[in-house]
């Protein structure tokens, strides 16, 4: 999946900014869509991500909550330096055989979302979230 796709498939669904071509903006500090906001409201829980799997979806709490999109491992590393300040939780591989991880930044109390294209769960120590842990999620 190339960069124009990854915007396209976990991004775009949902965005109340238009259709990708006429909305988009590179993100400075990532690959993804700057301009990129979730307009899908579900009654009584929050905004939700839509091109996102159950689990990595919901906003919660943090309506500032972002999808980043990295087109490696690598270039999200050059970004984010993961760690105790930036504590990746969850990881899940998701069927286009892309990383998605959820974390937190516990400091400021921010939690955030990255899409990292490709397979490198592995480099993450965290809770991996099967198809059957998505299950139990209601």
């Amino acid at each position: 999946m190339n960069l124009e796709g990854a915007v396209k498939e976990y991004q775009c669904p949902g965005c109340v900014n238009g259709p990708y071509k006429e909305c988009f903006i590179p993100s400075v500090d990532h690959q993804g869509c700057a301009s990129h906001f979730p307009g899908t409201v579900l009654m009584g829980l929050s905004s939700v991500f839509l091109g996102l799997p159950k689990g990595f979806n919901r906003l919660g709490f943090s309506d500032k909550t972002k999808v980043s999109i990295f087109e490696s491992y690598e270039s999200a590393k050059s970004v984010w330096k993961y760690g105790w300040l930036n504590v990746v939780v969850w990881k899940h591989l998701d069927d286009n055989g892309n990383t998605i991880i959820r974390g937190l930044s516990p400091r400021i109390n921010y939690s955030w979302i990255h899409v990292i294209l490709g397979d490198c769960i592995d480099k993450f120590n965290c809770c991996e979230v099967t198809k059957e842990k998505m299950d139990e999620i209601d």
